[in-house]
């Protein structure tokens, strides 16, 4: 993909994208950003996302929610790396933390950069009709993917 100084935050981004469509599910993409800016994620809307950005050696993951923004980096080796988010829905025992949302986790290869709680990129809160779109992006300069897998189920 090749973008010119596009965001997730903008109506029309450099995104391709297909529905959440499981409550577990695995989405991931091997990514190789030494031309550009980009990586794997997560969108209701321009308003309502959560990221996984590559640019040379560092991994940026991003929560976008309704204005606030929160993003948590970490280096990784030269060269192309796996990006996955992985979301798990909530326990049903009613322990703590098993009430709300689903978790979201935003991996760089096998390192959790971030841990969501996912209720908050949900229709109670992102209003789209389309709920939950997963996929690969550009932000800018040219970002080779070499592959995408979806996996999910509803157990």
């Amino acid at each position: 993909l090749t973008a010119e100084r596009a965001s997730l935050d903008d109506p029309w981004p450099w995104f391709v994208g297909r529905r959440q469509r499981h409550l577990r599910s695995t989405t991931s993409t091997t990514v190789d950003a030494a031309l550009g800016t980009g990586g794997l994620a997560c969108r209701h809307d321009e308003d309502h996302w959560f990221a996984l950005t590559a640019t040379g050696s560092t991994v940026t993951a991003t929560a976008r929610l309704s204005g606030l923004r929160q993003e948590w980096s970490i280096d990784v080796p030269a060269g192309p790396v796996t990006l996955t988010i992985d979301t798990t829905p909530p326990g049903s025992d009613f322990g703590s933390g098993s009430v709300g949302g689903d978790t979201v986790r935003l991996l760089a290869g096998d390192v959790v950069v971030a841990e969501l709680d996912g209720r908050y990129w949900s229709f109670e809160v992102a209003k789209s009709f389309t709920g939950r779109v997963v996929g690969i992006y550009a932000v800018d300069g040219t970002v080779t993917f070499t592959d995408f897998h979806y996996r999910g189920d509803d157990r």
